[in-house]
């Protein structure tokens, strides 16, 4: 029992969501979720406890380098800082000091001319093999 909860230990540890985990173990997350509340293993363990300011701050440090980075990235730049935050944290940081991030432009559709309606037609090839 040890060596199974050193394992699940380890696997949370090196960022493995207990979804996979469980799969991992053939076994029903509800299931695994029990049996590691049984094992006393909590994953909200490995989140850091930065404060909102000091992450705030972080966060400004890293988008000042480049004002182009995006959630994922701002979280992955953070993980390898030591400071594993979760996603709702994270996000508001980010709200908080860079703002919403604009959208970008939809895709335009491509407009045709042609001679007459019906004049411009697309073939995938695939009507060759229709008898």
């Amino acid at each position: 029992m040890e060596d199974s909860r050193r394992t699940i230990l380890e696997l949370i540890s090196h960022g493995f969501r207990v979804e996979e985990i469980a799969a991992m173990y053939n076994t029903p997350v509800r299931t695994f979720y029990r049996r590691m509340k049984d094992m006393d293993i909590s994953v909200r363990g490995k989140y850091s406890n930065i404060t909102l300011d000091s992450l705030e701050q972080k966060i400004t440090d890293i988008s000042a380098e480049n004002n182009r980075v995006g959630e994922k990235i701002i979280r992955a730049r953070l993980q390898g800082q030591g400071d594993t935050v979760q996603r709702s944290r994270n996000r508001q940081a980010i709200q908080n000091t860079v703002g919403p991030r604009p959208r970008p432009p939809r895709l335009t559709r491509r407009e045709y001319s042609s001679r007459a309606a019906l004049s411009v037609w697309h073939g995938d090839g695939l009507h060759t093999f229709i008898e």
